[in-house]
């Protein structure tokens, strides 16, 4: 009897395992492609509560290498959002429209700014590019992808989101060398056919309090789309 549990236990262990791996896999393969791609563009729809605060923001993005555009509108609790970031390679800027007049801030971009979005938005979405103190919105933003640790994986079924299947895989997010930092719990549904993701939520505790919650959203992905000339100019920097 005794080698009829041991065999059920290591059946177990090995289903477990190889789900890990699965999960694993779908994020990595993911992310390499977003790297591998000259360039990519993803249409979004996010909404999220922080701290029964709620923002609904609606967007794009365009990156290839170090250069990038997104735009974004929505609301941030009772405040109107329309902004406009931009990296040509050198500068970085975030364009803000208050009562219908633009508003310009520029800083020195990151030498590795694609690679630093890329990563955030494989492992985390939209969420810690476009919020307050964000990687398009700041000049100093944390955090950075290399500092997160992914761990956890678990695939969690099949859905269908429309007329597409999906993978769910789940996955938590720690920052590492900081055990007291934020627990992040995320999932994501990657479509069968693209391995790009369709949707995915957002929770996150800080001493067992869930303080941030939601979820985003993803119309569509091109990768290597067609770029128009002068997408990247930048625009004059303006004070508040």
């Amino acid at each position: 009897m005794r080698w009829l549990v041991a065999l059920l236990v290591l059946v177990g262990s090995v289903s477990v395992e190889a789900q890990e791996e699965k999960g694993a896999k779908l994020l990595q393969d993911f992310e390499k492609k977003l790297k591998a791609a000259k360039a990519y563009r993803v249409t979004f729809d996010m909404k999220y509560d922080a701290r029964k605060r709620p923002f609904s923001l609606k967007g794009e993005l365009l990156v290839t290498g170090n250069k990038l555009k997104s735009t974004v509108k929505g609301e941030d609790g009772d405040r109107p959002v329309d902004m406009t970031f931009l990296a040509d390679g050198k500068s970085q800027a975030r364009t803000t429209v208050l009562d219908g007049k633009p508003f310009t801030s520029r800083w020195e971009a990151r030498p590795k700014l694609g690679t630093t979005v890329t990563g955030l938005l494989a492992r985390m979405g939209m969420f810690p590019l476009v919020s307050e103190g964000g990687t398009l919105v700041a000049p100093k933003s944390q955090p950075h992808p290399d500092q997160l640790q992914v761990k956890d994986f678990k695939l969690a079924g099949k859905e269908k989101l429309g007329d597409k299947q999906a993978h769910i895989a789940e996955y938590a997010l720690e920052l590492k060398d900081e055990p007291a930092s934020p627990k992040v719990a995320c999932k994501i549904w990657f479509d069968t056919a693209t391995n790009l993701p369709l949707k995915r939520t957002l929770e996150i505790r800080s001493k067992g309090q869930l303080f941030f919650s939601g979820g985003e959203t993803y119309s569509r992905w091109e990768i290597d789309p067609e770029i128009k000339e002068g997408t990247f100019t930048m625009p004059n920097p303006t004070k508040k």
